[in-house]
């Protein structure tokens, strides 16, 4: 029941706020902004973002990831794009380029369909991602997505919501420590 505002008002109450969580909040571009320009935004260490009803941009939303990069270690937006008709054309780009600039990144909990080139840009050489779920309604994620992954030296990563494939590499199928 709580308002975007109610919200910020919460936040802006609690500047040491490390992890935050909302779910089944109403959540919109003034919100993610709103957060994004908060004294703990640089501290969050965990961000979900749970069944909100979001009219949330992609672009906001990166600002927000922006904001956290600097100790962002734990991600939940599975569900984040959940209400987005599937005829809406999503610009992931917008928010998975300011996350690859999360260098504590462990645990990625993202929505599904994600294009192959969008999900590589999180790829980073010396990065700590252990665990990448890419879940949701629709068909599995190819394993051969994770493919840049393994030319960034990544050498294990738990996997979730990723199905063989048979473009998937021998990289690849190292790199999948566990597949789920």
């Amino acid at each position: 029941a709580l308002s975007p505002v109610d919200i910020l008002g919460l936040v802006a109450a609690c500047p040491n706020l490390q992890v935050l969580s909302l779910s089944e909040c109403k959540v919109d571009d003034a919100l993610l902004r709103g957060l994004a320009a908060s004294a703990c935004a640089p501290r969050l260490v965990g961000l979900r973002l749970w069944m909100c009803q979001s009219t949330g941009s992609p672009a906001a939303l990166g600002a927000l990831l922006q904001a956290s990069a600097p100790k962002l270690a734990w991600l939940d937006i599975e569900a984040f794009f959940h209400n987005h008709t599937r005829r809406q054309t999503i610009d992931h780009a917008e928010w998975l380029l300011p996350l690859r600039s999360c260098a504590e990144l462990r645990v990625a909990l993202l929505p599904n369909r994600l294009p192959r080139d969008a999900l590589g840009a999180l790829a980073r050489p010396g990065g700590k991602l252990e665990l990448l779920s890419i879940d949701g309604e629709g068909p599995r994620t190819p394993l051969s997505h994770i493919e840049p992954f393994a030319h960034a030296g990544y050498t294990a990563l738990d996997l979730h919501g990723f199905v063989l494939d048979a473009h998937a590499g021998e990289a690849a199928c190292r790199l999948a420590n566990r597949l789920v």
